[in-house]
């Protein structure tokens, strides 16, 4: 978190609060050019990517391989890409990608877990 100011102009805050909206229409509508829209991000992304090598061609590299989304998580270094299909090829070439440009990364393709966090009572 240091890398980010204390302070954010209320410009940038509200284009975040808006584009949080706009996520949530795209995936319901599922709409891929407005989720594309949705993901861009002013509070944190730009800051830290400084930190991450390649992070720009990384991201239009996903895009290329079918990425209808993509976006930085949390404080990184993860990138999330969001597809609605193509996993085995979008999972190919970007591994070709990480390896002739000898990034250390790795490719995942991880499933929506659309159930969440369950608790559940433990009898004794």
């Amino acid at each position: 978190r240091g890398v980010l100011p204390e302070n954010v102009p209320l410009h940038d805050a509200s284009f975040n609060i808006a584009h949080a909206s706009l996520f949530q229409a795209a995936l319901v509508n599922g709409d891929s050019e407005l989720l594309k829209e949705a993901v861009k991000d002013r509070l944190h992304q730009q800051y830290r990517k400084a930190y991450i090598d390649s992070f720009d061609e990384i991201f239009e590299k996903t895009y290329e391989a079918g990425s209808r989304a993509t976006y930085l998580s949390g404080s990184g270094p993860t990138i999330i890409s969001i597809l609605d299909g193509g996993y085995a090829k979008f999972n190919a070439e970007m591994k070709e990608y990480f390896r002739e440009n000898s990034h250390k990364w790795d490719c995942m393709i991880l499933s929506v877990d659309n159930v969440g966090a369950v608790v559940s009572e433990v009898r004794r």
